[in-house]
């Protein structure tokens, strides 16, 4: 009986701290970052085929909906933590009224965010395709609420291990935001009028939505009131107070990594020509094969929380170790397209015929993004622990420094020196690698100097 109630409390029914364990919780989590990335790239080429002004004007408009995202999805994300915690030092009970408070976060989040969506549209004015970027803008301001309120319902499900339904609900979802991308941007006739950039925003609020519903539903049921008290609805400041304390320097420290690459993206982009080729062929690339670092990542915050919650330091270091042993497999399957087969990934992006200039530093191109993948990926388990700690303050201060590792040398290299401009990615990789060790040697060494303030304030509410 005792064996029994003890398998009911592992996180999968392989043994704790073991490769499988951690891949059974990475799996879902990697296809459901495949299948959202894949997405992306659908809808950028729905647009372009509608009209390269819907297209730019969309792209234009997305760096100020994603900034306005990220922030209260960061501090959405930080209750993975929590709730891993919560089941793994067993007080399932602190489940449910906890997802409630970040609920409520969610939806008041719009009080800070549509302003800052109206005040974003000082930023659009004057460019090239300016009253679509604005559109696009109002449409996905007025519905930000739902992007954290779908990463709250999530962690509600990663937290525990329950991987499956996400994947399962993004796929479908997502195979639905395609289909209505494609209907509401072209129209079908004679029942519907294109719609361009307005039925892209629509595609993707009506797709946000579902997925936030369908979680919903399943979050209400009978069993989770009775295991969670996912029935209490109650606010408690107290505890939604704490949650806002960890996860606010977090988002903080994430909006400093966001704007870093983006000052210094700009460097590159201004230059245009060869420079911007080379960066839009390797941001497009590198966007596309994170999926696999952001899957293993998050299982990685469900696996160190609910850890840290049964004191079991040893787990710990093997969920480390596997999480090396996985990214050597990553770093093993990107070998193919971007080292061994790189003139045809090229070619796949670049239909044009480059200078020889430009041909040689796609190559480098190629060679670095391996490496940056490499480095990136032992940032992300870092950070992992990190977060699954709550050591956010730390994070959200010493990423500062990137403005002045990062940006700046890039400005630099490009203004003053002409650098190749292969130069963000080597930048990128020597911070990274630096960033992860970091982190890595920080949670090593006391784990639990976070988790002990937790815990007093979970044993007195």
């Amino acid at each position: 009986m005792s064996a029994q109630a003890n398998n009911s409390k592992r996180l999968t029914r392989y043994p704790s701290g073991s490769f499988k364990e951690l891949l059974f919780l990475a799996l879902p989590l990697v296809l459901s970052t495949l299948s959202a990335n894949m997405l992306n790239i659908c809808d950028r080429y729905f647009l372009s085929l509608y009209s390269q002004s819907a297209w730019k004007a969309v792209t234009a408009a997305t760096n100020i909906t994603y900034f306005l995202q990220i922030v209260f999805v960061m501090i959405a994300l930080v209750s993975q933590g929590f709730i891993g915690y919560f089941k793994g030092s067993n007080q399932e009970k602190k489940i449910g009224p906890f997802v409630w408070q970040m609920i409520y976060f969610s939806i008041f989040s719009m009080i800070i965010t549509y302003p800052l969506g109206v005040a974003g549209e000082y930023y659009l004015k004057g460019i090239e395709s300016q009253q679509g970027a604005i559109l696009y803008l109002r449409y996905l301001s007025a519905a930000n609420f739902l992007f954290p309120l779908g990463s709250t319902l999530s962690a509600f499900y990663l937290g525990r291990g329950k991987t499956q339904l996400i994947l399962c609900t993004n796929i479908v979802l997502q195979a639905i935001n395609v289909g209505l991308d494609y209907i509401l941007i072209f129209g079908y006739k004679p029942i519907l009028s294109p719609m361009g950039i307005k039925g892209a925003a629509l595609a993707t609020i009506v797709s946000q939505a579902l997925f936030c519903t369908i979680l919903f539903i399943s979050f209400a049921q009978k069993k989770y009131k009775i295991i969670y008290s996912t029935n209490n609805k109650n606010l408690n400041i107290d505890m939604l107070f704490e949650c806002l304390k960890a996860g606010l320097p977090r988002a903080l420290g994430r909006c400093t990594v966001i704007g870093s690459w983006v000052l210094g993206s700009y460097f590159l982009i201004q230059r245009g020509g060869d420079y911007f080729l080379v960066y839009s062929f390797g941001v497009t690339i590198f966007t596309f094969t994170s999926f696999f670092m952001d899957g293993i990542s998050q299982a990685l915050v469900t696996l160190a929380s609910y850890n840290l919650g049964k004191t079991s330091e040893e787990i710990l270091q093997k969920n480390l170790k596997n999480a090396l042993l996985l990214l050597s497999f990553v770093l093993l399957i990107l070998f193919i397209p971007l080292i061994l087969l790189k003139k045809t990934t090229i070619s796949i992006f670049v239909k044009s015929t480059p200078s020889s200039y430009a041909t040689l530093q796609l190559e480098y191109c190629c060679i670095w993004l391996w490496i940056s993948s490499f480095c990136s990926g032992i940032n992300r388990i870092g950070m992992s622990f990190i977060t699954a700690s709550r050591d956010t303050v730390f994070y959200a201060v010493f990423v500062f420094g990137l403005w002045f590792t990062f940006s700046l040398p890039i400005y630099i290299g490009v203004n003053l020196f002409a650098c190749t401009p292969v130069i963000i990615f080597i930048c990128d990789s020597f911070n990274s690698l630096f960033n992860g060790i970091i982190f890595m040697i920080r949670f090593l060494k006391s784990p639990y100097k976070k988790i002990e303030r937790i815990s007093e304030y979970a044993a007195t509410n």
